[in-house]
């Protein structure tokens, strides 16, 4: 063999045109269902993002088989998540904070968590906690999630932050202090301020000089100030830099571990400076200290950063020291095994050397302009390149059209299935995904004027109410309602969770007007008497001949389980009663959670299977079977041959049977001409579907296949799922609807 032949050792002589190599594939920063089954399950350590809607690429298909797209949480990528105010930004980014600090099976796999470490700074609501410290606790305050949570504040602001955090249990507040063996002259330069040399004061070359001269020895915080005070500086030079020492000696005395000691795998520390002395350039100074810190942890498994609303401490400069940092950890991120996700409210605050090097941009709604400009100048995508195209602003448009919890994710690096069942990259192109649920807490609900009508969680101003039994035959048991937003879940639940309220019916209105709102409780309370009086009334339990109160046989132990869960048993005696009229005598878990859905307002329970349990606790239903089997049987006290709901009084002449309820649905097969074009649309598409497989038919199978049709779209239908719509076809008596979570199939009956 000659020497030149040797050479074609090191090459790669049989290598593919547009062959996704190892490399590639392990380092791909998103990854389909589809795809990462075709690379036979690759990505071991990976947390569930979302669904796939569609996808905009060219070689690719407009949609997946399987709707999961994962975060690959193996390999260190970067990105940003923007959007206003309300569009799911939050919700995002605690999805990605959730997949990498928590092994639980429905959200991914996680054999090594992630440490983590968010940047919070608000000068505006410094009253609120940080939205990221709501992982702490699963959804409904039952239970820890993240494991350990840690907040770190300004110590001249700790007893007021502390308060702040009061109603999350499992968060440990804590002063952030920093160790003098931590600082160091390029931490010095930038608490001085001294983070660009040409706009630099005069008498800051001082204190470089000085910085220099203790290089050669190491540097000492303590050698610093005394040769500092040896320095001749006017008043206004002299005050300026007394102001930094002063900040920074805040930080460094006191007694308490430092920053460096928190940092931990699956531990979420939260660095917030949300102080009335502290402005945001100092913020972000305090931030590029905590950031150096932070990488130099040494961690065997890997580092998140996030800067949480970035828009009010990060500017559109690279001469921003934390900027630079932060461009720096993106550009070494392989090296670093440093993970960065920037959250904001308005995109072009992010430096354009820092857009250039993301992993992946997820978009969700907003309509400014001047964000799609800057965006687009940035992201190469395919309508920019194919100038045929007579939308070449479609990219923009979609974004504004975007509803809540969709975006429009760009990722030129992320794996896709292709045509040909081969896996390939979304390069030019971009899909819109919608974010998952998420197993904890959400502490970023919007409040809303009308909060008031649904229970005691409005910022109304509040009336005392008295407290005491009311015996009356006409009264009605309502027990507290807990509106699923970050305000209830964040507030105690009052002292008259229960309230005995005997109205006076309005002929014209299935509302109630009720009198004083009392309750069987001795203590005073802070519940608005403007919020009972819009709530709508409905009885739990008929009184007795004997005129016993039947809240005395439902203990208070009761009514906390009742209201963990934010609704009362009154809609799920409905629900029953309405299940029953239709030949649903035992329902399932599945037929009651959408039954609840169906009346107005609808009733949406995450986890119905501790909902029926609590019922049960109180006496409403009988449970049966286990797991996906278990089914229901309500109370014979609470039975009744038509809606048990209806507040409004009978007028003259009507009968019970007039009663508000749903209409039951049809039993019979009926024909296509007579169904609904989306019904009809489903049986053809399950009858294509059949030809190809004689086994059931998965749900998420069915879903994908469905939207393809012309008259395939559910959502336009009135069906929030294409669960919903699959029970309404199992309803009907048109098609089998078995299985359990995740493994549900539909049959042609």
């Amino acid at each position: 063999m000659s020497d030149s032949d040797t050479e074609l050792d090191l090459l790669d002589v049989e290598h593919v045109v547009h062959a996704i190599g190892d490399h590639e594939l392990k380092t791909s920063p998103l990854v389909t269902k589809d795809a990462n089954t075709a690379v036979s399950n690759s990505f071991s350590q990976r947390g569930l993002l979302g669904t796939v809607i569609s996808v905009h690429a060219k070689g690719l298909p407009p949609t997946t088989n399987d709707p999961r797209i994962y975060l690959n949480l193996d390999a260190p990528a970067s990105g940003l998540v923007c959007g206003v105010q309300g569009s799911g930004k939050s919700h995002t980014v605690s999805c990605i904070l959730e997949s990498s600090l928590i092994g639980h099976r429905q959200i991914g796999t996680l054999p090594a968590p992630l440490g983590a470490v968010v940047f919070h700074f608000d000068e505006e609501n410094g009253d609120r906690p940080c939205e990221a410290a709501y992982l702490s606790q699963l959804d409904g305050g039952k239970g820890r999630g993240v494991g350990e949570v840690v907040v770190l504040v300004s110590p001249s602001n700790l007893k007021a932050r502390k308060r702040v955090y009061s109603d999350l249990k499992f968060v440990q507040v804590e002063a952030l202090r920093i160790a003098e063996a931590d600082l160091n002259a390029t931490r010095m330069l930038s608490m001085m301020g001294a983070d660009n040399l040409e706009t630099m004061p005069l008498y800051m070359h001082s204190i470089l000089s000085i910085l220099r001269e203790t290089g050669s020895e190491g540097f000492k915080y303590q050698n610093f100030k005394k040769r500092l005070q040896g320095q001749e500086f006017n008043k206004a030079q002299g005050a300026m830099l007394q102001l930094r020492i002063a900040l920074l000696d805040s930080f460094l005395q006191g007694k308490g571990p430092d920053i460096k000691s928190f940092f931990k795998p699956s531990r979420l520390v939260i660095v917030d400076v949300s102080d009335p002395f502290v402005e945001p350039t100092t913020a972000a100074i305090l931030f590029d200290i905590c950031l150096g810190l932070f990488i130099e942890w040494k961690s065997n498994t890997g580092k998140l950063i996030v800067l949480d609303e970035a828009h009010k401490y990060l500017t559109n400069s690279d001469a921003n020291r934390f900027t630079r940092s932060i461009c720096s950890i993106i550009r070494q991120q392989r090296h670093l095994a440093a993970r960065v996700v920037v959250s904001t409210q308005e995109p072009t605050v992010v430096p354009a050397s820092v857009l250039d090097l993301l992993s992946w941009i997820i978009c969700h709604r907003f309509s400014s302009p001047g964000w799609v400009k800057h965006l687009k100048s940035h992201v190469c995508a395919e309508e920019d390149i194919d100038m045929t195209e007579p939308s070449v602003y479609d990219w923009g448009h979609r974004v504004m059209t975007l509803r809540t919890g969709e975006a429009l994710l760009y990722s030129p690096a992320s794996l896709f299935a292709s045509n040909n069942d081969e896996i390939d990259t979304l390069c030019t192109g971009y899909a819109i995904i919608k974010t998952r649920s998420r197993l904890t807490s959400d502490g970023g609900g919007s409040l809303l004027a009308t909060e008031a009508l649904l229970g005691p969680a409005s910022q109304s101003k509040k009336v005392p109410v008295t407290h005491s039994i009311v015996k009356a035959t006409s009264g009605r048991f309502i027990p507290y309602n807990s509106p699923s937003t970050s305000l209830a879940r964040t507030r105690k639940s009052p002292a008259d969770a229960g309230i005995i309220v005997g109205p006076s019916y309005d002929s014209d209105s299935q509302i109630a007007c009720p009198r004083t709102p009392t309750t069987s409780r001795g203590q005073s309370s802070d519940l608005n008497v403007n919020e009972v009086a819009k709530m709508p009334m409905g009885p739990s339990a008929p009184l007795n001949d004997t005129d016993e109160d039947p809240t005395e046989s439902i203990t208070t132990e009761t009514l906390s389980l009742a209201n963990s869960v934010g609704i009362s048993y009154d809609m799920l005696v409905r629900a029953m009663n309405d299940l029953a009229s239709i030949g649903f005598s035992q329902p399932d878990m599945v037929t009651i959670s959408i039954q609840l859905t169906k009346y107005e307002p609808p009733v949406y329970i995450r986890n119905i299977k501790q909902y029926l349990r609590q019922a049960e606790a109180a006496g409403v239903i009988k449970l049966s079977g286990e797991g996906s089997e278990l089914t229901a049987t309500l109370d014979t006290q609470f039975r009744s041959q038509t809606s048990t709901l209806t507040a409004a009084a009978p007028s003259s002449g009507s009968s019970s049977s007039s009663a508000a309820g749903p209409t039951p649905p049809s039993t019979c097969n009926s024909s296509q001409s007579n169904l609904p074009p989306v019904m009809a649309a489903l049986l053809v598409v399950m009858e294509e579907v059949a030809t190809k497989q004689k086994e059931p038919i998965l749900l998420s199978v069915l879903s994908s296949a469905l939207m393809k049709h012309k008259d395939g779209d559910f959502k336009a239908s009135g069906y929030k799922r294409f669960g919903d719509l699959a029970q309404d076809a199992h309803e009907r008596g048109i098609a089998i609807l078995a299985g359990s979570t995740g493994k549900r199939t539909l049959q042609v009956k």
